[in-house]
């Protein structure tokens, strides 16, 4: 605005003060000058505007106002004064609630160069009737504008010793003006009003973005719907359409740069999708042309552990995998979690085992840890029965994993679940299992069995299911084979060769004997009619029992006494299976051979001449007697034994009808 050539409006104030106790009156004259810009002196409805604005600003400085808010006849008003204000930017709002104008001035606090003056913001939202007056044609064009907003104006006024003027204000900092309540259409535009040229100009403004107006204010409370203008002066300002344009010819201008950009985008995101899922499919590739067999078989033993798990009756599986070791080979990472997935769609264990739904995939979760959060992360994530299985590691991290794991193991809660792992097969487990393999040329009489691809995939699994066993603490290991029914040829077969073999491995102390003082393992072959007793004889004070070998005839039999054992064991070892069936294989590589050197006559679903399917008796039970904490302790550990020896006969004699099974108590003769 300019200051040159202005024109002063003076008004008289007379205040009068009478003193008490005199009847003398003195009466003082205040002379209020109001400098009006030379540029508005010929516009009566900006001149209006404007002494309306000094009017209330005047009045504010003499009230000692800090802010006004007040309707005139040029339309609403409101100011604040700007030292009143601390915040940067100043934001000017109107207060009444009865006006529902939707202006906003957004003023940074540092363009304020009034001096010592003192400075007002101020913004009228003039009256129609006096807008209408002002010219409707911009700078250049010949189509008058199209308003879509009321008509504004914004000042800084300053006053001093009772003379008020506008101030110029030349900011290099924006101000956010709002105009309008609606969001802003297609081609919409900020004017503000050229009293030199008598034309609206757009230069110097612009209409703001949301995401722009969050960025420039990130801390205060302004409204981001709207239609905001962003300037560098102050005048008095519209929100208008583009002139002359045509509305299609809008939508198309508006419309057609974001299709082409959101084609482009849509072609880069197919683009770097396909060259993605190429680059995993390579990487899949690559690592099994290198460790497809071993991943077989780790894939294997993972899925039998995580059967193990539900079978102790976790409430849930977290499988766990070590950055270091996920970053180092992403696509085992990737392929594990797929493969479960894959045999939960096809129903396949450790899913659904002879039918029944075991856990569901959503019970099974994944989630990558270091090395140094895995004994805090096993702690808290075990709550409620949650069994943990690292999956992943660096073969130079297994023994800060094997630290971890067993140490949960020891000092978890009952509330809590266990927690178990499996090894990759590195380096030094690969010479340690092909020394296994070599004994089907030392032993020639069990070539046969050995010689099938299955069997590899079965011990490996019985080896990595007695790791789970040194893990949880087991103090003795008893391995139960199944007496098969007549015609279960590989049944037969694979026990010596499984027995020879783990011994073996026991004896020269390979996986997984080579790092731990673990008791000698004992195997022995059991009438499915014998399991449920032998499991108890077998796991007193802490030894754990391994069903190695049964047909899939006596599985649902024997799945079923070692849960109800599980459950009931309390501080008693623990029972696991670790036997593999024609309906444990999957269809990659190896194990399809495997699935067809199974077929039928090991471990088959196919009916023969053994008669029905074996099934628990209901009135047989584990018991166990309740300790005074709440917790459970089997009853063989409760019997007292005498100073030779023999067995207490009092004490047999209150435990006799909780275990009628063991009728003898010579039985329990050290």
């Amino acid at each position: 605005r300019t200051l040159a050539l202005s024109t002063t409006v003076t008004e008289a104030t007379t205040t009068t003060t009478t003193v008490a106790h005199s009847s003398t009156q003195t009466s003082t004259t205040l002379r209020m000058e109001r400098l009006l810009p030379a540029d508005t002196q010929a516009m009566a409805s900006s001149s209006a505007v404007m002494l309306d604005q000094m009017k209330l600003t005047q009045q504010a400085t003499i009230d000692q106002q800090q802010s006004f808010d007040s309707q005139t006849s040029s339309g609403p008003v409101f100011g604040v004064k700007l030292d009143a204000v601390p915040d940067d930017p100043v934001v000017l709002r109107n207060s009444n609630a009865s006006n529902t104008s939707p202006l906003i001035v957004s003023f940074p606090a540092h363009c304020d160069d009034t001096g010592s003056a003192a400075a007002w913001l101020v913004a009228s939202e003039i009256a129609d009737a006096l807008s209408n007056r002002l010219p409707t044609q911009a700078v250049g064009e010949t189509v008058p504008a199209e308003y879509r907003s009321k008509v504004v104006d914004v000042s800084v006024l300053k006053e001093m010793q009772g003379s008020i003027s506008v101030a110029e204000i030349n900011c290099g900092s924006p101000i956010a003006i709002r105009l309008s309540a609606s969001k802003p259409s297609a081609g919409d535009r900020c004017l503000w009003f050229d009293f030199a040229q008598q034309k609206w100009s757009q230069a110097g403004t612009e209409v703001l973005e949301e995401l722009e107006l969050r960025v420039m204010y990130p801390d205060t409370d302004l409204p981001w719907d709207g239609t905001w203008c962003r300037t560098t002066h102050l005048s008095t300002f519209v929100l208008a359409a583009a002139p002359g344009v045509d509305v299609l010819m809008i939508v198309l201008i508006s419309i057609g740069p974001i299709i082409v950009f959101a084609t482009m985008v849509l072609t880069c995101c197919i683009v770097r999708r396909k060259r993605k899922q190429r680059q995993e499919r390579e990487e899949k590739e690559a690592f099994l042309r290198v460790e497809g067999e071993s991943y077989d078989r780790y894939r294997h033993s993972m899925f039998a552990i995580v059967r193990t798990a539900v079978d102790d009756g976790a409430k849930g599986v977290l499988i766990l995998g070590m950055k270091s070791a996920i970053h180092e080979k992403p696509a085992r990472w990737k392929l594990l979690q797929e493969d479960l997935y894959k045999a939960h769609l096809k129903k396949k264990a450790p899913f659904v085992d002879f039918g029944e739904r075991l856990i569901d995939f959503s019970n099974i979760q994944f989630q990558q840890v270091t090395k140094e959060a895995l004994s805090e992360t096993l702690a808290h994530e075990t709550a409620g029965r949650t069994f943990a299985i690292v999956a992943m590691c660096l073969e130079a991290d297994t023994g800060y994993v094997e630290h971890d794991v067993r140490h949960h193991n020891k000092i978890k809660k009952d509330t809590q679940g266990t927690a178990k792992r499996i090894l990759p097969f590195f380096h030094k487990a690969k010479q340690q299992r092909s020394k296994l393999a070599g004994l089907q040329v030392e032993m020639p009489k069990n070539t046969g069995v050995r010689a099938h691809t299955w069997f590899s995939f079965y011990r490996d699994t019985v080896l990595d299911i007695i790791m789970t066993c040194i893990d949880e603490g087991a103090t003795g290991l008893t391995i139960f084979g199944i007496q098969p029914h007549i015609g279960g040829e590989n049944t037969y077969l694979e026990w010596p060769a499984l027995e020879e073999d783990v011994t073996h491995a026991y004896n020269h102390r390979l996986y997984p004997f080579d790092s731990t003082a673990v008791p000698d393992p004992t195997f022995k072959r059991v009438k499915p009619e014998d399991l449920r007793t032998r499991i108890k004889a077998e796991t007193r004070r802490g030894a754990f029992v391994i069903i190695a070998s049964c047909s899939d005839h006596h599985a649902p039999y024997a799945k079923q006494i070692i849960r109800e054992f599980n459950a009931s064991s309390g501080q008693c070892g623990k029972a696991m299976r670790a036997w593999a069936t024609a309906n444990d294989m999957y269809q990659t590589k190896g194990e399809q051979a495997a699935e067809q050197d199974h077929g039928h006559g090991h471990h088959s679903n196919q009916p023969s001449n053994q008669g029905p399917t074996a099934t628990v008796p209901e009135e047989e039970s584990f018991v166990v007697k309740e300790q005074p904490d709440g917790r459970s302790k089997c009853v063989e550990d409760r019997i007292a034994l005498g100073e030779d020896g023999e067995v207490d006969k009092d004490t047999w004699n209150v435990l006799h009808d909780a275990n009628e099974e063991d009728s003898d108590p010579d039985a329990f003769r050290i």
